[in-house]
């Protein structure tokens, strides 16, 4: 007798693989520059967002790498050649609309790969224009650090020691959540590599003003590399020498959704890397086969 697998139990378990790899990246995600799109050693005019919101960014003096210096050894990526702060470097857009506003909750992820030593440049910035209300991620040698302005008033935390300088594409995770009661339990920075998971390493003792005011407020202005006066004043804070991949943002304005969980932000470092992804896939796929197999057999013995 010939025998018919129950394709109605095998769907909905290709289907619940499908999900399962794809939910993060489509819950919260408010954008995703990709940062390995533009030509090689030409001037960025426009890095690509691929995320949910058209919040693409003009660029300023920056460049994109030789091919092979994106993460995985594959690809290019974003490089700020800038040779101090000092610098006007930067990608930039001043018309975010309301895609930021009043977040309650966020992560930002991304991949850095530090050949200078920095001295407290911004990796981002989010703000309203005037600095009142504005987020930013610090960037030194072996730490970063959030400080968020809300109605000009500031909060800050600094991540727990991870050397960052001359070792390759370092990954990076920050998740804040403004409505816990601790800022240990508000604010985790998670590093990791191409080898190695992401891990949350605790962050440095010592904090300035309430976790309350890491929510974000009115903003309108995203920078990627850069504070927002990036021009020629010497207020410029331009990360130096380094390549960027890969930068993700997301958020949600009420409740504590937009801080992704450690097992969230390590599948995020993983879906980067090439090789991983591919393995991955192809476990995913196995387990799916593995799983037809056995509801095949059983239909069978029936």
């Amino acid at each position: 007798m010939k025998v018919i697998p129950n394709t109605r139990l095998i769907i909905p378990a290709i289907a619940l693989f499908t999900l399962s790899a794809t939910a993060v990246h489509s819950q919260t995600l408010l954008v995703h520059y990709n940062l390995n799109d533009g030509p090689a050693g030409t001037s960025v005019t426009t890095i690509n967002d691929s995320g949910s919101n058209g919040v693409d960014l003009t660029g300023q003096g920056l460049t994109w790498s030789a091919e092979g210096e994106g993460v995985g050894g594959t690809g290019i990526s974003l490089y700020d050649g800038a040779a101090t702060v000092q610098y006007g470097i930067r990608g930039y857009n001043t018309s975010t609309g309301s895609v930021f506003d009043g977040m309650t909750s966020y992560t930002v992820t991304g991949w850095i790969n530090m050949h200078a030593s920095q001295n407290g440049g911004r990796l981002l910035s989010i703000s309203n224009g005037d600095g009142s209300d504005q987020m930013q991620i610090y960037l030194n040698n072996d730490y970063l650090r959030v400080q968020n302005n809300l109605g000009g008033v500031a909060s800050r935390k600094d991540s727990g020691t991870y050397n960052m300088l001359n070792q390759g594409w370092v990954y990076f995770a920050m998740t804040i959540d403004s409505t816990q009661s601790t800022f240990e339990d508000a604010v985790k920075f998670y590093f990791g590599s191409e080898t190695v998971a992401a891990t949350y390493l605790g962050n440095a003792s010592g904090s300035v003003g309430t976790i309350a005011g890491l929510a974000m407020g009115d903003t309108s202005t995203i920078v990627l590399g850069n504070s927002y006066n990036a021009g020629t004043a010497a207020n410029n804070r331009a990360i130096i020498d380094s390549n960027l991949y890969d930068l993700r943002i997301y958020g949600s304005s009420s409740g504590s959704s937009g801080a992704l969980s450690a097992a969230e932000v390590e599948n995020i470092r993983q879906t980067a890397i090439p090789e991983s992804s591919s393995i991955s896939l192809v476990l995913g796929i196995a387990s799916v086969g593995l799983l037809s197999l056995r509801l095949f057999r059983r239909n069978a013995d029936k």
